[in-house]
C-alpha cells in the first residue's frame, strides 16, 4: 500500500520548482545583459580602415607627414599642408572612418591658400591604439591638433577654423565651446548626445540602456553624460559656425536633425543652419555639387580672410 505524499512534500516541490525557475530567468538576463555590454564595447574598437589616398591624389604636392601627442599620451598622425594666407583648416573625420575622409573639402581651401590639418583619431586610420570613445577623449585630439597648427612657422593664431563630420563634428561642438581660438567652425551631421548613439544602437528599455553607459563608462572610461554636444551649440564661442545636415540622414540617431536644429534656432546670432535637401550622412557635397564647394569656401573666406 503505497503511502500518501505529506502535503508539505508538495508545496516544498512548488517552492523549489519556483526557485529554480526564478533562478533560470535571473541567469537569462544575466547573459542577454552581458551580451549587450559586450556588443556596447565593441563599437568602441572598430576596424581600422586603410590609408588609401593621400593629398597628392588631389593635386596637392606641398604637404608634410606628422605626428603629435595627446595630453594623455596618445600619439596621433596625419598630413600637414603650409598656409598661403596664414589661416589654417583643422578637418575631423568621423566614426570608423580616417583622415582621408576631408581630403576633398581640404583640397577646396588649399586652393584658396588656406593651410590643413587632417589627422587621424584615436585609435583609427594611422594613430596609436587607443579606445573609440565617441566624443569623449577625442576631445583631448582636437585640442592637441589645435595646440599643433598654432606652433606651426607662418601662422596667426587669431585665424583657425575647424571642419568636422558626425564624430568629428560631436567632437568638434564640444572643443569649440571652450576655445575660442576657433573662429570659422562647420559642424556636419554632429550627434545631439552620446546617449542617443547608444540607444539608436541598443533598442532596449532605459534601465538596460543606463546600465550599458555605466559599464562603458567603468570598463572604458566614457564619460557619456558628459558628451551633450546639442548643449554645447549655442555656447560655440567661434565667430561663425555652420551646421548642416542631409534631409536623407541615416546614420545619425534618429531626430538629430531636428534636435540639433531646435538648438541652434535658439542662437542664430552664433549658428546658421543648412538642411541639404535630397542628401545623406556622407553625400553632402556630392548631392550640393558646387553650391557646397561655393558655400564652404565663402563661410572660411568672410571671416579668416577678412
Amino acid at each position: 500500500m503505497t503511502t500518501p505524499r505529506n502535503p508539505h512534500y508538495w508545496r516544498n516541490l512548488a517552492r523549489a520548482a519556483g526557485i529554480m525557475i526564478l533562478l533560470g530567468l535571473c541567469a537569462l538576463m544575466s547573459v542577454i545583459t552581458v551580451l549587450l555590454i559586450n556588443a556596447a564595447s565593441r563599437p568602441l574598437h572598430p576596424a581600422r580602415i586603410a590609408i588609401a589616398e593621400t593629398p597628392h591624389d588631389y593635386g596637392i604636392n606641398d604637404y608634410q607627414e606628422v605626428e603629435f601627442t595627446t595630453g594623455d599620451g596618445v600619439t596621433l598622425r596625419g598630413w600637414y599642408i603650409p598656409s598661403q594666407n596664414e589661416a589654417v583648416i583643422i578637418l575631423v573625420h568621423g566614426y570608423s572612418s580616417n583622415r582621408t575622409y576631408l581630403l576633398p573639402e581640404a583640397a577646396l581651401l588649399v586652393e584658396q591658400g588656406f593651410g590643413a590639418l587632417l589627422f587621424d583619431l584615436r585609435g583609427q586610420g594611422e594613430s596609436d591604439t587607443a579606445t573609440v570613445t565617441l566624443g569623449d577623449h577625442e576631445r583631448r585630439d582636437l585640442r592637441a591638433a589645435l595646440a599643433f597648427v598654432i606652433a606651426q612657422p607662418g601662422i596667426d593664431a587669431n585665424r583657425i577654423g575647424a571642419i568636422g563630420h558626425s564624430l568629428g563634428a560631436a567632437t568638434l561642438t564640444q572643443v569649440a565651446a571652450e576655445d575660442d581660438r576657433l573662429r570659422a567652425v562647420v559642424l556636419a551631421a554632429p550627434f545631439p548626445t552620446l546617449k542617443a548613439v547608444i540607444t539608436d544602437g541598443f533598442h532596449v528599455p532605459g534601465v538596460i540602456r543606463d546600465v550599458i553607459a555605466a559599464w562603458i563608462a567603468w570598463r572604458e572610461g566614457v564619460d557619456v553624460d558628459d558628451v551633450r554636444p546639442v548643449n554645447d551649440l549655442c555656447n560655440i564661442r567661434a565667430e561663425k559656425t555652420l551646421l548642416m545636415f542631409g534631409d536623407h540622414d541615416t546614420v545619425a540617431p534618429p531626430g538629430s536633425q531636428e534636435t540639433m536644429f531646435a538648438a541652434a534656432a535658439k542662437c542664430p546670432d552664433v549658428v546658421e543652419s543648412w538642411l541639404i535637401v535630397g542628401a545623406g550622412h556622407d553625400d553632402m557635397m556630392e548631392i550640393a555639387g558646387e553650391t557646397y564647394n561655393k558655400r564652404i569656401v565663402e563661410f572660411f573666406v568672410a571671416v579668416l580672410e577678412e
